[in-house]
């Protein structure tokens, strides 16, 4: 131990926790710095030319989809692990926001896509309207797959477990 009662080994590890929340509220050097960090992601997702560069975009880490998949217990039996998919979310909290029409929701959609302009207009991407409708366009077409909030929480509904064999059943049926 040192004089302050920290292990040794442990200050490398504090020292990372320290700079990043160093650089975390530096104001000063993220605005200086302003989209420049964004520049290799942006890149990558210009560089997408079709379906299959897209979900191999989609699986490297950093980039979202709209299905999310993990390893965790299997919901009847905790001793053993399992793949596990499901929905992602989307930029709005759930389906309803995307798809009901009441006034409330046509004003979160409205002020989303006001910050989705908002969003392009700050990193100096042209554009920003034409492309915040895309978004939310096909934002609300993946929401009219998904299910409601009520249907996620069914513990029988969303228990379906299969081998690769019913997956690749499960697929073609699509």
């Amino acid at each position: 131990r040192n004089v302050t009662g920290v292990q040794t080994c442990a200050l490398p590890i504090l020292r990372r926790i320290a700079d990043f929340y160093g650089a975390y509220v530096n104001a000063a050097a993220i605005e200086a710095r302003g989209a420049a960090p964004l520049k290799p992601f942006l890149g990558r997702i210009d560089a997408v030319g079709d379906t299959h560069q897209l979900v191999a975009l989609m699986a490297e880490p950093g980039y979202a989809m709209p299905i999310n998949i993990g390893v965790s217990p299997d919901a009847k039996d905790p001793t053993q692990y399992a793949v596990d998919t499901g929905q992602a979310r989307l930029g709005l909290g759930s389906r309803d926001y995307y798809l009901l029409p009441d006034a409330k929701y046509v004003a979160f959609r409205k002020a989303y896509r006001d910050y989705i302009v908002q969003m392009f207009d700050l990193a100096g991407i042209a554009g920003g309207a034409t492309k915040a409708d895309a978004i939310i366009a096909l934002e609300t077409r993946l929401a009219q797959d998904q299910w409601t909030p009520e249907a996620r929480r069914d513990p029988v509904k969303t228990y379906n477990p299969m081998d690769r064999a019913g997956l690749d059943t499960l697929r073609s049926e699509e």
